[in-house]
């Protein structure tokens, strides 16, 4: 399976920061179980490692994770085997299930890449039942740059703020709530240090360069700009993980401009 920063895999992070952003994707994955009853067929558009679609099955009785990644679905089918849920490799185009399959989806940090984000929310409501929902996260335009700029992530096409988000997914869906995900102020003041040092790194390479590095090498840098933040913990640090758990996030709709996910919960007209 290809390892690259926008990667999330259980068990490899070496920093701080990489342990919050863990326990923010963790977050949302809960959230959904806590709200999908357990006989709702449910699906994963962008399941990446796996991990998400393991957490799921605890609580719901039938589940489908798709991904582009051939790799990364052989990887999840081999590593969370079970007889609730599998995996499948799709084009990114088509979702290949017919329509009103499911009751329930979910598609975390992955809208964000997408090119044809429009045809991309078309199809999960097409797969979705009358009354289906759909929960959706993407990073939060306003905390990472500046009105006008482009998204300095690679593999970001595009990222939205609250009006933005809401506004794709209103042609779509019935029902649209825009939450914000937000920290304890340790948490989001971490979060707030690590964006600084990477718009450093970024106001220092107006030509793009990172972006021709091998990921790898890329990482490396990102690595030593977060050592840059007061915040971050050395790596063996472990009472530094400690300190912090799935607990330490929230979805409000009280300051959803200043969060650091946004999280949509949509539902299909009934």
């Amino acid at each position: 399976m290809n390892d690259t920063s926008e990667r999330i895999t259980p068990g490899r992070q070496v920093s701080l920061r990489q342990h919050l952003l863990y326990l923010r994707h963790l977050f949302s994955y809960e959230y959904a179980a806590n709200r999908i009853r357990s006989d709702t067929r449910t699906l994963e558009v962008g399941c990446g490692e796996g991990y998400g679609v393991a957490l799921l099955s605890r609580s719901i009785d039938s589940l489908v994770g798709l991904d582009v990644d051939g790799d990364a679905i052989r990887h999840a089918a081999e590593k969370y085997p079970g007889p609730n849920c599998r995996f499948e490799a799709y084009d990114g185009v088509r979702i290949p299930f017919p329509d009103g399959h499911f009751g329930s989806a979910v598609s975390f940090q992955v809208i964000e890449h997408v090119d044809a984000a429009a045809g991309f929310v078309e199809e999960l409501g097409r797969v979705l039942e009358p009354g289906g929902v759909l929960y959706l996260t993407t990073p939060n335009r306003l905390l990472r740059l500046a009105p006008g700029d482009a998204p300095w992530n690679r593999y970001h096409v595009r990222e939205y703020d609250p009006a933005e988000f809401e506004a794709l997914l209103e042609p779509v869906f019935d029902e649209v709530r825009v939450l914000g995900v937000r920290g304890t102020d340790e948490v989001e003041r971490i979060e707030r240090e690590r964006l600084h040092a990477i718009r450093g790194i970024v106001r220092y390479d107006p030509f793009n360069l990172r972006d021709r590095l091998p990921e790898r090498l890329k990482q490396v840098l990102m690595r030593w700009a977060e050592k840059r933040s007061p915040s971050e913990r050395p790596a063996d640090d472990t009472d530094g993980f400690d300190r912090f758990g799935v607990d330490d996030f929230r979805a409000s709709d009280v300051g959803v401009e200043a969060s650091l996910d946004l999280l949509a919960v949509c539902r299909s007209a009934g």
